[in-house]
């Protein structure tokens, strides 16, 4: 393989790299400031739950507080979830016969 070859094989492969846009855009940026944003009223919101749940029940009210939010909502998400497998299954069922 003559060195020209190898030479226009790099001169073309620089060429390919100097196409390649590698930044992100304003777009993702503006998305990625409001999500941010979003995230620390969310995270301000949370701590203000906490606060007034500790203030008006104590420590062990608080803990039963949120024990009892995170049970209600792991038992909606197992009914939603329940509810896909059945229709899964049976549509899987209603395939095989």
């Amino acid at each position: 393989m003559s060195p020209e070859v190898a030479g226009a094989t790099l001169v073309l492969s620089d060429a390919k790299e100097l196409d390649v846009n590698d930044e992100l855009g304003g777009r993702f940026w503006m998305k990625l400031i409001g999500l941010v944003f979003l995230c620390g009223i969310g995270a301000v919101l949370l701590f203000l739950l906490v606060d007034a749940a500790w203030y008006r029940w104590g420590g062990i009210g608080a803990l039963l507080f949120f024990f009892l939010i995170a049970v209600a909502y792991g038992a909606i998400f197992d009914r939603r979830a329940a509810k896909k497998y059945a229709d899964e299954e049976k549509l899987y069922a209603d395939q095989q016969a």
